[in-house]
């Protein structure tokens, strides 16, 4: 059953698969189209049908992509989630933006802005936007969707709030029988945290686990930082303080580079590169050719970590694809009047906010992270001065509001003074300094994955189509 490359590469025990955990890429987009391959896959194979349901745990964008999915195709499905009603993290921030193909830069397509760009249909379509615009469309479309099936004669998913899935004794290793079906029983969560069967054991074709990305790491021993899925102020003048604050971004991967690039200009990732465009656009050759080279030490880089267990092996790798990233900065450079066209620009975006930020990571480069963000981040850092913005090598050790020492620095003290410990490599003692505002982005913290214990899934960096073909 599990020859298909996709059905293997989930596979957790049995017929039983996980999407959620620490998947890379692991973007909305790239989540949307796993549950859609798993859910064609395994009806092709016959896991799932008419007469064998599915079991989604998990009620975000990717679980109900699937459940939506499998549901049009006349399947029934069964829905499980903690939350007490139908929401997607994505309601909480009215700030930050979310792309579907922004960050496949610089593939062609990476100005389209939608999704899907070509191929099948999704239950879940999408275009750039704040992140809680997005969440209602998906709200909308997925109430359209469900009477859509309903129309069509089709069962609708069945959705169990305040709810989970157990597996047995250990959690992990399922009840399959000779049919090749999964026997689970659902349980109602209750107020005191007790848990309660709904019906009796149940056999389900197949069992999709879609609770979401591993949980992020924004904490540093009792100072919590806002998390990213949390409305901030970081586009703000000021970040929305009193007065210019000091900012400290600890971390070298994706969400410390989007929110330097968004401190430093007061945008977006995609509004400020498409000014950077524009306003460079008599250099369009020069910018093609960088572009090109950038794109193929990003196909180097992507085919030797994916053999690579995650954040092993990974330093020499990520060593040399920064180092493609800056000589391609340099060729821009090379050219006066190129280099005066990005100048001008960033300088005009930059200096009316007039930013102290310090970008703060543990190695000498930047980690895993996305093309556009590694790349625009040093195009800022060449172009304001890598001494003014930029403490390589270092890690923060402690964080110490001065207001209230246990304040959450999302909620109680955003713009309040805090005390920074921080030590850099090869120093003897932590230095120590003030910053109003302070980011942590180190990276996934927790385990969120439903399927825990020695064959759980492994292969975890993948490169995925763009798309689901017809």
């Amino acid at each position: 059953m599990m020859e298909d490359p996709v059905l293997a590469a989930h596979a957790v025990a049995g017929p039983c698969f996980e999407i959620g955990g620490e998947f890379t890429p692991g973007s909305i987009r790239d989540q949307m189209v796993r549950a859609c391959l798993i859910v064609q896959r395994a009806a092709d194979k016959s896991l799932i049908s008419a007469r064998r349901p599915l079991l989604v745990i998990g009620a975000g964008p990717t679980g109900m992509t699937a459940a939506l999915h499998a549901a049009k195709r006349g399947i029934p499905v069964e829905v499980v989630d903690t939350a007490p009603s139908q929401t997607f993290a994505l309601f909480r921030c009215d700030s930050r933006d979310v792309e579907p193909t922004l960050y496949d830069w610089p593939a062609a397509h990476w100005d389209r802005a939608e999704f899907p760009w070509a191929g099948a249909a999704m239950p879940l379509p999408w275009q750039s936007a704040k992140a809680d615009e997005v969440a209602r469309k998906w709200a909308l479309e997925m109430n359209r969707s469900l009477k859509g099936v309903e129309d069509a004669g089709s069962p609708a998913p069945k959705f169990h709030w305040s709810a989970c899935a157990d597996f047995g004794d250990d959690g992990f290793a399922p009840n399959v029988d000779d049919e090749y079906r999964v026997w689970v029983t659902l349980q109602r969560i209750m107020k005191d945290g007790s848990k309660v069967p709904i019906g009796s054991n149940t056999p389900f074709g197949a069992v999709l686990a879609c609770a979401g990305r591993d949980v992020e790491d924004c904490c540093v021993k009792t100072y919590t930082g806002f998390s990213f899925w949390e409305s901030d102020r970081f586009e703000d003048p000021d970040c929305g303080c009193a007065s210019a604050p000091r900012v400290l971004i600890s971390g070298g991967g994706d969400g410390a580079l989007q929110d330097f690039i968004r401190i430093m200009t007061g945008l977006g990732t995609g509004k400020f590169f498409d000014g950077l465009l524009l306003a460079t656009d008599s250099h369009l050759e020069l910018f093609e050719t960088v572009f090109a080279e950038i794109g193929q030490a990003e196909d180097v880089a992507q085919r030797a970590m994916s053999w690579n267990e995650p954040r092993k092996r990974d330093d020499a790798v990520l060593l040399r694809l920064d180092r493609a990233h800056t000589d391609a900065i340099a060729k821009l450079k090379a050219s006066a009047a190129c280099w005066a066209d990005i100048t001008a620009y960033i300088n005009a975006v930059v200096a009316p906010r007039a930013p102290n930020v310090q970008l703060l990571h543990s190695r000498a480069f930047f980690t895993e992270c996305y093309a556009l963000n590694r790349f625009l981040a040093l195009l800022l850092i060449e172009v304001l001065g890598a001494d003014k913005h930029r403490i390589p090598n270092a890690r923060v050790s402690e964080v110490r509001c001065l207001h209230d020492p246990h304040g959450n620095g999302a909620a109680g003290c955003h713009g309040l003074p805090h005390e920074v410990s921080f030590r850099k490599s090869g120093e003897a003692r932590d230095r120590t300094e003030t910053f109003q505002v302070v980011v942590i982005r180190h990276g996934v913290g927790k385990s969120n994955r439903i399927f825990k214990g020695e064959t759980a899934v492994v292969r975890r960096r993948q490169i995925l189509p763009y798309f689901i073909e017809p």
